[in-house]
């Protein structure tokens, strides 16, 4: 169901196994599970990408991630055929499952010689059905360390590899941190 008003519009459709309701701005409204496929054949951790395939801007959430500096270098790397690493695959998987369907997550991270759709399938899958926050700039980092691929181009710069400067992210994201955080205080 879509229904127009002066201040965007409400989208209800089944994701999942429950309702998610959203506005044309990409914020969500009443906590809703997101993932699973729409009557159309969209799959996404985002209900914004849903959104915007309904109303034929194709491609606009994959524009949105290159806001951010470092995911707009390993797109263009991955679309170059160069080999960004596990773990920089890792890191379009985690932040681009907010941003894009399944299935083109999976055609992005297969651009990779040595990364097939089969295994770029189970790492998207997994990423998605674990429910993996996109890292931080210290866990970038970490991950940087442990591969040749230089993920974060200029470490020394404390914005660069910083995905929560540059882009927006589900509400569910930021409650999910959140959440993680309370938990974190109270065992210590």
């Amino acid at each position: 169901m879509v229904n127009g008003s002066a201040t965007g519009f409400a989208v209800d459709e089944p994701v999942g196994q429950s309702l998610c309701c959203y506005q044309s701005d990409g914020s969500t409204h009443n906590p809703c599970t997101v993932g699973g496929t729409t009557d159309f054949g969209a799959t996404s951790s985002r209900p914004d990408v849903y959104f915007e395939r309904m109303f034929g801007n194709e491609g606009s959430m994959l524009d949105e991630l290159r806001t951010d500096p470092m995911m707009a270098r390993l797109l263009d790397d991955l679309a170059a055929g160069k080999d960004v690493g596990h773990y920089g695959r890792l890191v379009v998987a985690m932040v681009g499952q907010h941003f894009a369907t399944e299935d083109e997550l999976v055609a992005l991270l297969s651009h990779d010689p040595d990364f097939p759709e089969d295994k770029a399938r189970v790492m998207v899958r997994t990423v998605i059905d674990t429910g993996y926050s996109p890292p931080s700039r210290e866990k970038i980092l970490e991950f940087q360390s442990r591969q040749e691929y230089p993920i974060i181009e200029n470490p020394e710069d404390p914005d660069a590899g910083n995905v929560y400067k540059h882009l927006q992210f589900p509400n569910d994201v930021y409650d999910h941190i959140e959440h993680y955080h309370e938990q974190k205080l109270h065992t210590q």
